[in-house]
């Protein structure tokens, strides 16, 4: 039977018209931002086409499903966007908006403007074999001669990615929008953001594609001594003048959401006088958020003893993302930041046998002092010695209990990553990597804690766990509140929610 050759009927006056999920946006600084590049993602495969900034302008306005009328423009513009699989149409007025039906547009180009919160950040590389979205947890070697090439925009709705704008024409311009993101946090004008003409491209780019927003920052923070922490392994510590961000992950935000839980906004972060990194993947060292903080923030990471080729190469991962200020730190190094003192501790665990290089840290204020172990197993010598020097306010004690085999069968475990270095015969032999609710309800009371809080086990719905992680903060609460008096009491912290840790 043939296959039916009739002509599909023009889109009737009366249509109404929605810009298409799986676009791509191309922005070439080099060659002018008047003309976009685009790629449609399609059952038979990709199309190309282009846009002028008129047309991607008008597109990015279709967030609800509207007529020409109502859109402003003629039927005949609507409808070529829809043969170039730009917009979807429809005979009715479907119920499906996207993200920026429930937000502010922007207006025009003037007051403060902000990155959309439904928008995430992907570094982009550039190495001897092209410009390609940067690699988490890459190998030493991996990046050598490598620099930034430029940045991937990706849009969300519902939690999925359905657009993405790519500036990767070289790397001048990449480090130009590096500059920028930062300061794309609704505290800053216009006209002060496009102080060079480069600026001002990229930023007309980005509003053209319906990338920048209104945005409202909380108000400043009041000194006050309190922690927020930011789902899975991420914390801020904030005391004494001072801003202290620990493995730091920041989501998209999207509006409507199928979520209960609204993730931390990236781009209320502020200023940072320090990032501490506990270790190298990219569940606690992930670039693309680092992207958001200015170039010259502190970023620590642990010093590795002995280079070895399978280790995940933090250090050249963050000069690739052009960070200015990496510090290599050791076991008992100190920190000081003013009134707040950082205390570098061993870390055990996660390391199925080989060479890797972990942090602990101790942070310590008058009014407010924590400790983050993240995903390690005990080390009962190292309470033992901060015990006897700090009174820790509030133990964040990993709980994964991660447990899987040296080597799983791939999509199963962390394992995967060192496959090749672990010997074969060790491969189907189980081994305990992280401790688990039990074995940190220890830990915090070996500490001497007052309060305690399970963490680097995923937490608000927006965290996914792997297969092999077993623990989760409610587990350890359950236990520290059966220990009775004398014990840690457990403290329940909500996602992305500044807390104080109460007085005795």
């Amino acid at each position: 039977m043939r296959a039916s050759s009739a002509v599909a009927p023009p889109i009737p006056l009366d249509a109404t018209f929605r810009r298409a999920e799986a676009l791509t946006f191309h922005i070439n600084l080099c060659r002018g931002v008047d003309r976009f590049a685009v790629s449609a993602e399609r059952q038979s495969g990709r199309t190309e086409t282009s846009l002028t900034a008129r047309e991607a302008e008008l597109l990015s306005r279709l967030s609800r499903w509207q007529t020409a009328d109502e859109a402003g423009v003629s039927h005949d513009e609507l409808v070529s966007l829809v043969s170039r699989n730009c917009a979807f149409w429809s005979s009715i007025r479907p119920s499906r908006n996207l993200h920026g039906e429930w937000l502010g547009s922007l207006d025009s180009l003037e007051g403060r403007v902000a990155l959309r919160s439904n928008v995430q950040l992907r570094a982009l590389a550039t190495t001897s074999r092209g410009t390609d979205p940067l690699v988490h947890m890459p190998r030493r070697g991996s990046l050598d001669r490598a620099c930034l090439g430029g940045v991937l925009f990706v849009s969300h709705e519902m939690e999925t990615a359905v657009a993405w704008a790519r500036l990767g024409c070289c790397a001048r311009h990449a480090l130009v929008a590096r500059e920028l993101l930062p300061l794309l946090d609704g505290t800053h004008d216009f006209a002060e953001l496009a102080s060079t003409p480069e600026r001002r491209a990229l930023l007309t780019a980005l509003a053209s594609l319906g990338l920048l927003e209104r945005h409202s920052p909380p108000p400043p923070w009041n000194g006050e001594a309190r922690v927020t922490w930011l789902g899975h392994a991420g914390i801020l510590y904030e005391a004494h003048g001072k801003r202290i961000l620990v493995d730091p992950v920041f989501y998209a935000i999207n509006e409507p959401t199928r979520l209960r839980e609204r993730p931390f906004d990236g781009r209320d972060v502020g200023p940072i006088d320090a990032v501490l990194i506990t270790h190298g993947d990219n569940d606690h060292l992930n670039p693309d958020s680092l992207m958001r903080l200015p170039r010259d923030t502190p970023i620590y990471i642990p010093r590795t003893p002995e280079v070895e080729p399978y280790q995940v190469d933090m250090a050249q991962l963050l000069w690739t993302i052009a960070c200015k200020r990496v510090i290599e730190v050791d076991p008992w190094e100190r920190i000081e930041l003013g009134d707040v003192t950082v205390v570098v501790a061993p870390f055990q665990g996660e390391d199925w046998g080989l060479t890797l290089a972990c942090r602990s840290y101790l942070i310590h204020g008058r009014d407010l002092t924590i400790f983050a172990n993240a995903d390690s197993t005990s080390s009962p010598e190292v309470y033992e010695r901060l015990k006897k020097e700090f009174r820790v306010d509030l133990a964040f004690v990993g709980v994964t209990g991660a447990a899987e085999t040296y080597a799983m069968p791939p999509g199963y475990g962390y394992g995967d990553f060192y496959a090749n270095w672990i010997p074969k015969e060790r491969q189907n032999e189980w081994v305990e990597l992280c401790n688990g609710p039990v074995e940190s309800a220890k830990v915090a009371a070996d500490l001497g804690a007052r309060y305690a809080f399970g963490y680097a086990a995923g937490g608000p719905p927006y965290c996914t766990v792997a297969y092999c992680d077993r623990g989760s903060h409610g587990q350890l609460a359950d236990l520290l509140r059966a220990a009775g008096p004398g014990a840690p009491k457990p403290l329940d912290l909500v996602a992305a929610k500044p807390a104080r840790v109460p007085a005795d």
